[in-house]
């Protein structure tokens, strides 16, 4: 399991970044000469960042994946009524920091552009918790990048078997 997933132990230092690396030596470690990736939100983010990163991809699925951290940092903010000026951009500041990697550096809306493999982007279309103008704003910014947008939220999508039949 990923770190922080399944029967893994927690880190509370992990981020998207820190996904992309274990993806990274995973590969490292497999030798394969192609490499398909599927992500779903934060995974998806972590496979679109290592996607960019190497050769060797033969194409990405990313579900429901945010266009920019710093976006899903403002949401989360604006849920608990926390003011993004100034709070919310020290706390953005400070995690670039730690993580020693600029949001906008690092952000898929930034990466899919240098992904040689072709990508689906897979968005439902009742998302609330990404929305599905994350979808559209990856789609812009990559060419080869293809968008299905389905009935579904975050976490599930209706007539789910169709979907995986026609990914």
């Amino acid at each position: 399991d990923l770190r922080n997933h399944g029967l893994s132990p927690h880190d509370p230092e992990f981020d998207f970044e820190c996904m992309a690396g274990d993806l990274q030596e995973t590969f490292n470690i497999l030798n394969l000469s192609k490499i398909n990736l599927m992500g779903h939100s934060l995974g998806a983010a972590a496979a679109l960042l290592a996607g960019s990163q190497r050769s060797d991809v033969a194409a990405i699925v990313s579900v429901s994946a945010f266009a920019h951290p710093e976006q899903v940092m403002r949401r989360w903010l604006a849920e608990y009524r926390i003011p993004f000026w100034p709070l919310g951009w020290l706390v953005n500041r400070y995690i670039e920091r730690v993580i020693g990697q600029r949001f906008d550096d690092i952000a898929p809306v930034s990466r899919i552009a240098h992904i040689q493999a072709p990508v689906l982007l897979v968005h439902g279309q009742d998302d609330t918790v990404v929305p599905l103008e994350c979808a559209r704003r990856l789609q812009a910014s990559a060419p080869h990048a293809s968008l299905l947008v389905r009935a579904g939220r975050h976490d599930g999508f209706d007539e789910e078997d169709a979907l995986y039949a026609q990914v």
